[in-house]
Formats: C-alpha cells, sequence, structure tokens
C-alpha cells in the first residue's frame, strides 16, 4: 500500500475538491490552491516532475455524489484508457462520499481498469483485497459523516428560520441579502430595494385593482423594468410574488421540500410546491401592508378555479426536446378538441416566432428521423467502420514499435557491457534509438487521445426507426415515445418567423401569415 510504483507525470490524473470538512475560513480557491500544492510536493518528491495541466481536474460544485459532480466523471472516463495509471487525490473521500451505489460504481471502475489511487497517506491498488477493504470502509465512513452533518446543519436551518432570519441563496425581487449583529453572532435577513420596491407595490395595487398578471408584464416590460435575474416578466413570475408572504415580513419554511422518489428504477429529486408550509415572522422589513395583502389574497381565492382529475401523465411527446432560438423550450398548448393542439414559446409575444400545430411538428420531427436514418447507412456504406480498424492496426503496429526500440535498447546496453562496445559508438546508438522511441510514444498518445469515435451506425439505424415507428403508433404512451426520442435527439432548435398579419390569412387560421418551420436537430450519438 506505501510502495510508490514507477510511472510517469503523464500516467497520473489529479483530482481536486473542496470538503465540507475543510476550513470553513478558506475559500474554495484558496482550500484547491493549499491541496494542489500538497500534491505537488508529493510529484516532485516520487516522479521528479509536476503532473501536467492537462491531466489536473478541479471541482467547485457542493454535489456530493458522482451524477453531481462533471470533474469526477471526467476522470472516471478517462482511466478507461490504457495510458492512465493512476490518479492522485488528497484522501480517498475527495472522489465520493456518495452511498452504496456510488462506493460501488468507484470500486468496480479502479478495480477493473487497474488504476491505482494514490493519496498522501498510502497507495490502493483494489486488485488487493486489503487495499479493497480499506478503501470501502474509508468511503463509507466519508458517508457516514456526511449524512450526520446533515442532519445537524438541517436542525440549525430549522432553528434559523423560526427566529426569523432569512436563510435563502438569493433575495427575492425587492429585497437584498444583509446581515445583522446579535450578541456575538451575525444573522441573515433582508433589507428593502427601493427601486425594486416601488415594483413591487404597483404588482400588489394593479391586481387588487381588478389587472390581471399578464397586463402586468405588459405595464412593467413596457417601462424597461426587468426581474431580478434581468429577464422580462412573465406571469408566472408575477403570481408566485403575490403568493409570497416574505413581502408582508414573514419567512417560510419548506414551500417547495424536496422529495426523493424512484421513476424506473432510478432515485430522482422533485420540488412540488406545498400547500401548507410553515411561516415565521422575519427580522426584515414588510414592503407591503396587511390590508393590501388581504385584498389580494381575497381576488387568488376567488379566481382560483379548483383543478380536478390532475394526473402527473406526461401528453406531449415532443416535451422538453424542441427550443426556441429565444432559448426557452416549446410547450403543447391543448385546445380540448376546438381546434388542433399546438407547440409554442412560452416568450413568444417577444421573440416572434410562430406556433405550429402539433401534427406538423410531429411530421417535421418524423422527417428529419428519416434523413438521420438515409446518413447512417451512407456512412456505413462510405466505411466508417473500416476507418475505425484501420486506426486500431495503427495503434497496435506503434506499440509493436514502442515494444522492439525497448528490446533494441536493452540489447545496446547488453553489448555495451558484455561484447565492450566502444563508449563512442554506444552512446550514438543509444541517443538515437531513445529519440526513436519518444517519437514513437507521442505518436502512438496522439493517435489514441485523437482516436476517431465509435459510432455504431447499424444501431442508430435500428434506434431512430424505432422513434418513428413509436410516433406512428397510436396506442404508445407521450411518455414512452419521448424516452426514445431522447435516445435520437439532444435538442431540436425551432425557428418559424411571422409574417404579416391578416384575417384568418394563415394556413393556421389564426390571422398570421406564418414561414415554414425550421428544426435543427443535435443528434444524441
Amino acid at each position: 500500500m506505501f510502495t510508490v510504483p514507477d510511472l510517469k507525470p503523464e500516467e497520473v490524473l489529479i483530482y481536486l475538491r473542496k470538503s465540507r470538512t475543510d476550513d470553513p475560513a478558506l475559500s474554495v480557491s484558496e482550500t484547491l490552491a493549499k491541496h494542489e500544492q500538497m500534491l505537488n510536493e508529493w510529484c516532485v518528491q516520487n516522479l521528479s516532475e509536476l503532473v501536467p495541466e492537462c491531466n489536473r481536474f478541479r471541482e467547485v460544485v457542493s454535489g456530493e455524489t458522482i451524477e453531481a459532480r462533471p470533474e469526477v466523471q471526467k476522470v472516471l472516463h478517462l482511466i478507461e484508457r490504457p495510458q492512465y495509471k493512476a490518479v492522485l487525490i488528497v484522501e480517498p473521500q475527495r472522489l465520493s462520499r456518495g452511498d452504496l451505489e456510488d462506493i460501488g460504481r468507484l470500486t468496480k471502475l479502479f478495480r477493473y481498469t487497474g488504476t491505482l489511487i494514490i493519496t498522501l497517506q498510502g497507495i490502493f491498488d483494489l486488485n488487493d483485497a486489503r487495499d479493497r477493504d480499506f478503501f470501502n470502509r474509508e468511503l463509507m465512513r466519508g458517508n457516514d459523516f456526511l449524512e450526520y452533518q446533515k442532519r445537524i446543519m438541517g436542525n440549525g436551518r430549522v432553528l434559523s428560520v423560526e427566529n426569523g432570519n432569512y436563510i435563502g441563496s438569493r433575495a427575492p425581487y425587492g429585497y437584498e441579502r444583509t446581515r445583522i449583529r446579535e450578541g456575538k453572532r451575525w444573522a441573515h435577513t433582508l433589507e428593502i430595494n427601493q427601486a425594486e420596491a416601488e415594483n413591487v407595490r404597483l404588482i400588489f395595487r394593479m391586481y387588487a385593482d381588478g389587472s390581471g398578471a399578464t397586463a402586468i408584464c405588459t405595464r412593467l416590460n413596457s417601462i424597461g423594468s426587468k426581474t431580478k435575474n434581468g429577464a422580462r416578466w412573465t406571469p408566472p413570475t408575477i403570481y408566485s410574488m403575490l403568493d409570497n408572504p416574505i413581502y408582508i415580513g414573514m419567512v417560510k419554511w419548506q414551500a417547495r421540500k424536496t422529495i426523493k422518489m424512484i421513476e424506473n428504477g432510478v432515485v430522482v429529486r422533485r420540488n412540488p410546491h406545498q400547500k401548507n408550509y410553515a411561516t415565521y415572522s422575519g427580522k426584515h422589513e414588510a414592503i407591503i401592508e396587511d390590508t393590501l395583502w388581504e385584498a389580494v389574497r381575497a381576488r387568488r381565492e376567488a379566481r382560483t378555479i379548483p383543478r380536478t382529475n390532475i394526473t402527473c401523465t406526461l401528453k406531449n411527446p415532443l416535451s422538453g426536446l424542441i427550443q426556441c432560438e429565444c432559448g426557452y423550450y416549446l410547450i403543447r398548448r391543448p385546445y380540448n378538441g376546438r381546434c388542433a393542439d399546438r407547440m409554442q414559446c412560452p416568450n413568444m409575444t417577444y421573440c416572434k416566432n410562430a406556433s405550429s400545430t402539433m401534427d406538423e411538428t410531429i411530421e417535421e420531427v418524423k422527417h428529419i428521423l428519416s434523413g438521420c436514418i438515409t446518413d447512417f447507412r451512407v456512412k456505413i456504406g462510405l466505411g466508417a467502420v473500416a476507418d475505425l480498424a484501420a486506426h486500431d492496426v495503427y495503434c497496435q503496429q506503434l506499440r509493436e514499435r514502442l515494444a522492439a526500440l525497448e528490446e533494441k535498447e536493452k540489447s545496446l546496453w547488453e553489448k555495451y557491457v558484455e561484447d565492450e562496445m566502444p563508449k563512442h559508438i554506444f552512446n550514438d546508438l543509444l541517443e538515437k534509438n531513445n529519440a526513436d522511441k519518444s517519437r514513437t510514444e507521442e505518436q502512438l498518445r496522439d493517435a489514441e487521445t485523437n482516436a476517431p469515435r465509435r459510432i455504431d451506425y447499424e444501431e442508430r439505424c435500428r434506434t431512430f426507426q424505432a422513434a418513428i415507428d413509436a410516433l406512428n403508433d397510436e396506442n404508445m404512451s407521450a411518455e414512452q415515445q419521448n424516452a426514445i426520442l431522447k435516445r435520437c435527439f439532444i435538442r431540436l432548435r425551432y425557428h418559424r418567423p411571422q409574417g404579416k398579419r391578416g384575417r384568418n390569412s394563415g394556413p393556421d387560421r389564426r390571422g398570421w401569415e406564418t414561414e415554414p418551420m425550421q428544426l435543427r436537430a443535435e443528434l444524441n450519438l
């Protein structure tokens, strides 16, 4: 466990991550710099050189599981390549403090790729039973500590909210986050942003006087007002503000409680709006008077229509796939049989892209799928698979040449020692051999790094044809169709400009002369 193997710097990957147990007085960048210095010192002592920058990965997100941390996923993907022999970290828990599923995934990957895990305390070879057992125990200890720490922090958050503190990471519109001194401690609360507070009062007064959310948005957008994140005002933003008790000096707790559930055998997180959540008197100043708040509540309750027969079943096979040029994803607009359902951008008032019927959108998607199948068959005919085979042969030839050069180096040393080869001849031959070996190693690294993607076009043809069949199958659920389409596309970019306004002039008979729809596909290969 403590024997340092013979490694080259380019064969080692470095992974850095800030932990909850690190010094809270240090920022993320300061913590990573401190740990990187420690790992650099290890490299100088054991490798004589530093690991190159391209082999270093720094994690700055707060996620504890593998799925929540993209940098560690890159490392786990790279260790599948034979040129990487080890991963250098400060301690095993930096890789993950996830559950048994994450621990099993890490153990399997490092064990069967033969990749070493090098820490400042020792080296783990997971093909060794004792190393594997100790490594698993370390990760489990980290997970147990994480769960305990999360419970303690959760209790602290509840107590803080009950005391009237604002613990949100972002201030709501109309406020700015601030801190106030309470004895020896600092408490987080809010202070009024006067410019935004005037718009908050305008929103509540207009709604209490009878204006709808759309009219309020039009008024705010016409005067150039923006939301907290610099976007245009939309009705959902208005409704969320009208329902937020923060504006009467209250703080809320778990209005959107995180719930874990199993869907298709996978744990997913949901943050549904809670109807009944706890509220406490806050330490911040109210923007809205109680009488105005009650007037808005009365109108909200009078205009609320009870929703019946609500199901969570997906009804749009194109959900989350078609993205408008303005960045919003198109949504399905049902008309309950009065006319054809449509796909439209929620921001269509401002992006000026016209809507399309569901049927014509689906037909365009099927047309794109058919075109992709044709392209795949052309690539099969042109020998894309043969290119991969030729690349494999080239890499194997380089490996064989490298092995031959290493054998030649041994032979030169034997002739120099046993046959008393003149030193100047030996030096010339050895220098030439080393130059050839370095050049071959560089060619092999370039070939392995720039290998062509291994795409099974035959399998892609079957998948895309299955998507067409699914869209033609009226008995298949929209959820199943959506899942198959997401195996084909990352997203589809939507463009359909509106034309001149006319009386029932367009093909959709909605008073607009619309241009043909354009969808640009980003394939999931």
